[in-house]
């Protein structure tokens, strides 16, 4: 697939229209379930990157499909009309598709999280900024989406919750029993079709020096304290969430803005430095170095249309789940539209997970 794709459809040529792309993507000859699977409202793509098995890179398009120059082969490949590159889209047979997304009040964003997780479909859903008691969690709501679920609330803050349609045994809310607990409701895990699944909500920082930004440096050493009591690093085990860490400056839309202010300081970047080196990977930035890809954007100054933002939004996994990983995307259709979170949703995709080789 891809041999020859520029020649299918030139540069110039009539325009596709959004239908008949639509159903391209979804075609008998393409994956399962199609792009469609990796990111929602397919009028538009939304930024999707990595190699599938056979090493071909899905690049960031932020192009609508009637843009798109060819849809061909049998796995799905796209070529869009930015660079002349072309990408397929990995085989989701034998996959588990994870997402991560901080809804910034879940209350408040139903009316988005409900349609998107009917349209995208992942096993597991990791969120963050709840903002919900427990007794609040619509727990109903997402077993009629398929959904079982877990929460770990406190009410107007924080908030984090774990759903999967591949089941959930052993939940954790916080920090493991013997390690300091965590006032805020930040951190809850549960195994789900055989991969352990932490969602995190990383303290803010608020600024440089405060007592909350030392209370982040010691969260995330927590954590690390955390995953040696609860894990190992040979296990199939992902650490999802929102880290308000900024891991390089390539995560940042302009470096001096945040000068001298949290998300960005050495001594953060070191603690997020700290949890990798317990044994997790970053496959976004491994398989991607590009720029301009970021996962936040400030409701102010139009910062979304200007692709003003940072990436703060990650799944991290283990080493051996990390080298069966196919795809990772940052989904900016989810920030788009009505009342939007101010985070984009994130989805990894794992070849070979437990969920998916022993059904």
């Amino acid at each position: 697939a891809g041999a020859a794709p520029f020649g299918a459809a030139p540069f110039g040529a009539a325009p596709f229209g959004v239908e008949p792309l639509a159903k391209a993507f979804c075609h008998e000859g393409g994956t399962d379930l199609g792009f469609k699977r990796y990111c929602s409202c397919i009028s538009s793509i939304s930024q999707a990157f990595g190699p599938d098995a056979a090493g071909s890179l899905v690049v960031d398009t932020w192009v609508s499909l009637a843009r798109c120059v060819a849809v061909v082969g049998t796995v799905g490949t796209i070529v869009s009309d930015l660079g002349f590159q072309s990408a397929k889209v990995a085989n989701t047979v034998d996959e588990m598709l994870v997402a991560t997304w901080n809804v910034n009040s879940l209350k408040a964003r139903m009316p988005r999280v409900e349609p998107w997780l009917a349209e995208v479909n992942p096993d597991v859903v990791c969120l963050q900024e709840t903002k919900l008691a427990d007794e609040a969690f619509p727990h109903d709501a997402f077993t009629d989406l398929g959904y079982e679920s877990v929460h770990h609330g406190e009410g107007r803050w924080n908030g984090v919750a774990i759903l999967s349609r591949v089941g959930i045994n052993d939940p954790i809310n916080g920090f493991a029993d013997g390690i300091d607990p965590d006032p805020d409701a930040r951190l809850i895990s549960a195994t789900c079709g055989g991969v352990r699944i932490h969602s995190v909500y990383v303290p803010n920082g608020r600024e440089v020096g405060h007592d909350h930004y030392h209370y982040k440096l010691s969260w995330l050493d927590r954590l690390v304290q955390h995953l040696n009591a609860t894990a190992d690093p040979s296990d199939d085990l992902i650490v999802a969430g929102d880290w308000n860490i900024a891991p390089t400056d390539a995560d940042v839309w302009d470096r001096s803005v945040f000068e001298g202010s949290t998300h960005v300081t050495p001594a953060e970047r070191a603690a997020l430095d700290s949890v990798k080196g317990w044994g997790l990977v970053d496959t976004f930035r491994e398989r991607l170095n590009d720029p301009k890809l970021y996962s936040y954007y400030d409701y102010q100054a139009g910062r979304f249309h200007k692709r003003e933002g940072i990436r703060i939004d990650f799944l991290l996994s283990t080493a051996d789940l990390a080298a069966r990983s196919t795809l990772d995307v940052v989904d900016r259709n989810g920030r788009k539209g009505t009342k939007p979170s101010d985070h984009c949703p994130v989805l990894a995709a794992y070849r070979d997970a437990p969920a998916r080789t022993s059904a």
